[in-house]
């Protein structure tokens, strides 16, 4: 919930200002991190943070990832063909 009100056109402006941003950023390291983290095979050598390859939260998502690929295949690919869109 907000405490003001907030226009749902501006809402998408903002929507679409983020994935403009985020695209104006994204380098193909980071692409190629991505699509491997979607895969359950991040290469966190790729983005210079090997370390981070064992945070709790990074583990936890690889496991969720694996659930939905298990779980419900074509939304796991719906996933997987936003982020080739975003990232190309």
């Amino acid at each position: 919930m907000t405490k003001a009100r907030v226009n749902l056109d501006d809402l998408l402006e903002t929507r679409e200002r983020l994935v403009a941003d985020i695209r104006s950023r994204l380098d193909e390291k980071a692409g190629t991190f991505l699509l491997g983290l979607h895969d359950s095979t991040p290469d966190f050598d790729a983005i210079e943070r090997p370390q981070e390859a064992d945070l709790p939260a990074v583990r936890w998502k690889l496991i969720n990832l694996e659930k939905l690929k298990r779980d419900n295949l074509a939304k796991y690919a719906e996933h997987k063909a936003a982020l080739e869109a975003l990232i190309r």
